[in-house]
């Protein structure tokens, strides 16, 4: 079972970068990228989103 992720548009970066190095097998987006939410998107369309996609989100 592949792991997938969705970060809030406000956590650094970093957090991806060092997820993936941690866990190659990992599927991480964030708000704004390609296939992901645009940023601004409004919390609960994003959790709708989550929800239809079969990711988890990591918000601050």
């Amino acid at each position: 079972m592949i792991i997938k992720y969705l970060l809030d548009e406000h956590i650094p970066l970093v957090y991806r970068t060092q997820m993936l190095r941690s866990y190659p097998q990992l599927q991480v987006w964030v708000i704004g990228d390609p296939n992901a939410p645009p940023k601004g998107t409004p919390d609960p369309d994003i959790l709708c989103w989550c929800e239809e996609s079969g990711r988890s989100s990591f918000r601050r």
